[in-house]
C-alpha cells in the first residue's frame, strides 16, 4: 500500500515539475495509455492524443494542487451546455480521478484542422472568409441561448468535413434561464477574435459581421459597427500588452537560458543545434571569413551570416570603454529594446525582419555586450530604392511611398517613435517596407512626448530627400494628407 501511495505522489509531483518538458508516453489506470502530447499548461494541465479501450481518444489531465478539479468540471460542463444547445462539439466520454490526477476524456475528431491553421495557410483568401461566415452563425447561435466563449480564437474550433466543431469547453458559460445575450455583452464576446484575426481591409471584417448580424434578428449595423470597432482596439492593445510580457521568459513559442553569466532568448523555430552553438558563442561568428560585415562602428558591429542552412542578420552592441560599460550596465540593453521592439511592430502589423534571438551577456543583474538577432531581408534600402531613375521599379514609386507613410501613421496611433528615421533604416523587399534598426523605438505615455517624438521622425526622414525635390514634394504631400 505504501509503495502504491509512493508512486501516485511522484507521479504528480513529477508532472507538476516536468513544466512543458513531458515527452514521455506513460499509462494512467488500467486502461489509459498516454501517448503524444498535445498541449500543456505547465504545473497545471496537459493535453494527450492516446487510446482507451483500444479507440483513440483526447486525454484531458488535471493536476495542480487546487484547481484541478474545478478545471476538470469547468470542462465537461461546458461541453454539455454546447451538446445540449445543438452546437457541434466533441463528447465527453469518461471523468474520473485516476492516481490524484483529474482525467477527462473525449472523443478525437480526425481528419480534422484548427480554423486557426487555416487562417495562416495559403489557402484561398475567400475559402476563409466563408469559414469565418460560418463561424460568425455558430457564435450567433450560442449567443441566442445565452452562451458565450471566453476565450474566444480560431484553435477553440476545428474543421471537419466542412463542418465547425467548438472545444474547450472549460471557457463556455451560459446565463440563467437560457436568454439571449445582449448587444454589448454579445460584442464584448466576439471583438477578442475579431482583434486576433485583425483584418486589413474594414469591408471584409463587416461583411463578417453582417453574418453575425443577421442570424441574431439585429439590422443597426452604423451603430453596432463602431462598437464593436472599440472593443475591438481594447482587445489589440491588451494581447500586445500581454505578447510582449512574455517574450522575455519561457514560453510555447520560445525558449529562454538564464545563467548568473548570460542571458539566450530564442523563438522556437529558429533553436536548431547551430543556433544553440551560435547562442553559446556568439562572438565566434564575427570571426568566421564567410560572415559579410554591413557595418563596423564603435557603438554597435553587424554581420550578415549563415547559421545552419539560413541567413541571419546579427547586430552587437558593443561595450565602448568602462565607463561606456558602467553606464550600460544597469540599463536595459539595446538588444532587449529592438527584441521588444520587432515583436511589437509584428503585432501591429508594421513589416520588419522577424526577430530570432536575443543574448545578453551578463554578470548577475547587470548587463554588458548585447545581440539581436533577426532574418537577413534582401533589397535596396529606401535612399536607392527612389534614386534608381532608370529602375522600372520607379513605376511603383507612389504606392511604395504611401506604405511607407502609412507606417508612420500606425506609429504614430501606436504611440510609438523610431528615434533614428534615416531612409537606409527601411529596406524595401517584395514592394513592401521593413522597418529596421529598432533599438531606438519607444512607446510613450504622454501625448506631448509623443507627438515630439514623432515630429522628430518625420523631419528626420524628410531630411533625407533634400537633395531630391520630387521625391521630397511626393512624401511632404503624403504625409499632409
Amino acid at each position: 500500500m505504501m509503495t502504491n501511495l509512493y508512486r501516485l505522489i511522484l507521479m504528480i509531483k513529477q508532472l507538476r515539475k516536468a513544466g512543458r518538458q513531458i515527452n514521455k508516453s506513460f499509462q494512467l489506470g488500467n486502461e489509459i495509455y498516454c501517448q503524444t502530447l498535445l498541449r500543456v499548461i505547465p504545473g497545471k494541465r496537459a493535453v494527450f492524443l492516446g487510446k482507451w479501450k483500444q479507440k483513440q481518444i483526447i486525454a484531458k489531465l488535471y493536476y495542480h494542487h487546487w484547481q484541478a478539479r474545478r478545471g476538470s468540471q469547468r470542462e465537461v460542463k461546458g461541453l454539455n451546455t454546447l451538446t445540449r444547445a445543438g452546437i457541434n462539439t466533441v463528447r465527453v466520454l469518461y471523468k474520473d480521478k485516476i492516481n490524484g490526477i483529474e482525467v477527462v476524456l473525449l472523443n478525437y475528431i480526425a481528419p480534422s484542422f484548427s480554423l486557426e491553421d487555416l487562417w495562416v495557410s495559403d489557402q484561398n483568401s475567400d475559402q476563409k472568409i466563408i469559414l469565418l461566415q460560418k463561424l460568425m452563425l455558430m457564435l450567433a447561435d450560442m449567443h441566442n441561448v445565452g452562451i458565450q466563449q471566453r476565450d474566444l480564437h480560431l484553435n477553440n474550433f476545428l474543421l471537419k468535413d466542412n463542418t465547425i466543431i467548438a472545444i474547450d469547453g472549460a471557457a463556455v458559460s451560459q446565463i440563467r434561464g437560457e436568454r439571449p445575450l445582449a448587444i454589448k455583452p454579445s460584442l464584448n464576446n466576439l471583438a477578442p477574435l475579431f482583434a486576433r484575426l485583425n483584418f486589413k481591409e474594414a469591408d471584409i471584417e463587416k461583411h463578417i459581421f453582417a453574418e453575425y448580424l443577421q442570424r441574431r434578428n439585429w439590422n443597426d449595423m452604423e451603430q453596432l459597427y463602431p462598437y464593436l470597432t472599440l472593443c475591438t482596439t481594447k482587445y489589440k492593445e491588451q494581447f500586445i500588452t500581454k505578447r510582449l510580457h512574455k517574450i522575455f521568459r519561457e514560453h510555447t513559442q520560445g525558449v529562454c537560458i538564464k545563467t548568473w553569466k548570460q542571458l539566450s532568448l530564442c523563438r522556437k523555430k529558429y533553436h536548431t543545434t547551430a543556433m544553440q552553438t551560435f547562442l553559446n558563442n556568439p562572438d565566434q561568428i564575427f570571426q568566421e571569413q564567410n560572415s559579410i560585415f554591413l557595418k563596423q562602428g564603435n557603438s554597435s558591429t553587424v554581420v550578415r551570416a549563415r547559421i545552419g542552412d539560413r541567413e541571419f542578420v546579427i547586430k552587437r552592441y558593443n561595450i565602448k570603454n568602462w565607463t561606456h560599460g558602467l553606464r550600460r550596465a544597469f540599463k536595459t540593453t539595446r538588444a532587449a529594446v529592438s527584441w521588444r521592439g520587432a515583436h511589437h511592430l509584428k503585432a501591429l502589423d508594421i513589416a520588419t525582419p522577424a526577430p530570432v534571438a536575443m543574448v545578453e551577456k551578463r554578470w548577475g543583474p547587470l548587463t554588458g555586450t548585447a545581440y539581436f538577432i533577426c532574418e537577413f531581408v534582401s533589397g535596396p534600402h529606401a535612399l536607392e530604392f527612389f534614386q534608381q531613375n532608370n529602375s522600372p521599379s520607379l513605376r511603383n514609386c507612389s504606392n511604395i511611398a504611401a506604405r511607407i507613410v502609412n507606417i508612420f501613421r500606425q506609429l504614430d496611433t501606436a504611440g510609438l517613435s523610431h528615434g533614428d528615421m534615416k531612409a537606409t533604416n527601411i529596406i524595401i523587399h517584395a514592394q513592401l517596407p521593413y522597418l529596421i534598426d529598432l533599438d531606438g523605438l519607444h512607446k510613450h505615455i504622454f501625448f506631448y512626448n509623443h507627438n515630439h517624438a514623432y515630429q522628430k521622425d518625420i523631419h528626420r526622414f524628410l531630411q533625407n530627400w533634400k537633395n531630391s525635390p520630387a521625391v521630397l514634394t511626393m512624401f511632404t504631400k503624403l504625409l499632409q494628407a
